[in-house]
């Protein structure tokens, strides 16, 4: 069977590798746009794009002020979308969603991938998916050639967590911590745990394991790639794009042992 791309791309990045997460649209279209294009062309080998939602799962302060504040703006789902679309040519970054399964319902009921498909998307993660309808929704992802990217957390069940970690094509989601997401530093992972996680989804996906929830520094990323295949950096990289900050700087100091 062959490797999906998202996760050939993955592996294929020199480490440490770093998997950003934008805010689709925040804090404007136009910034949004340079962001993901700066951080592509930076080489970042995955980027993660949230969907702006009315009520954020797990987010931090940060994130769903993000999120809040381009709603207000008039953002939607599908704005997002035709979006990313218009950027997908330009765009040599694998682009993999984050959105709540209300919005992937809502956008499409009978096939959820679509939508995503049609605007370029690489791959979708769902977090507040019905472990019930995982099996659905990577279907439908699989038809269209999208990457099904489930989340695992530390305390989930051991015959679940094996569950999800089939499904997953273009890598499994390690969460790092319980609680919302937005490390603060200095790195309080707790390796142990992580490690055994990890160990566990390998021996349930050939896909990589990417790991986040929390990851903040260049310490938290060592740590992340030297226990998986990738960390996953969100509130810092909101936090910069929102301030009309450098991006690709911010990427480049993360990636530094």
């Amino acid at each position: 069977m062959n490797e999906h791309p998202v996760a050939t791309s993955l592996r294929a990045a020199p480490s440490p590798r770093v998997i950003p997460f934008l805010v689709g649209g925040a804090p404007s279209p136009a910034a949004f746009e340079a962001a993901l294009l700066a951080l592509a062309d930076a080489g970042a080998p995955v980027i993660e794009i949230g969907i702006p939602f009315s009520d954020p799962i797990a987010d931090g302060p940060v994130i769903a002020q993000a999120m809040h504040e381009v709603l207000g703006q008039g953002s939607t789902a599908r704005g997002v979308l035709a979006h990313v679309r218009s950027i997908r040519p330009r765009c040599p970054a694998r682009l993999v969603a984050m959105v709540s399964a209300s919005i992937l319902a809502r956008l499409d009921p009978t096939d959820p991938a679509l939508p995503f498909s049609q605007a370029g998307f690489d791959g979708l993660i769902v977090p507040d998916l019905d472990p019930a309808e995982a099996s659905t929704v990577a279907a439908s992802a699989g038809a269209l050639g999208l990457a099904f990217i489930p989340l695992v957390a530390p305390t989930t069940e051991p015959s679940r967590a094996a569950s999800l970690a089939g499904l997953a094509t273009g890598f499994a989601y390690a969460i790092a911590r319980r609680g919302i997401t937005g490390g603060t530093g200095p790195s309080g992972l707790d390796v142990a745990t992580i490690s055994s996680s990890v160990s566990r989804l390998r021996d349930a996906t050939a896909a990589p394991v990417a790991i986040g929830f929390g990851l903040s520094t260049a310490e938290d990323v060592a740590i992340a790639n030297d226990v998986a295949d990738a960390a996953i950096v969100g509130t810092p990289f909101v936090k910069v794009a929102g301030s009309g900050g450098d991006v690709v700087a911010l990427y480049r100091s993360l990636r530094q042992r």
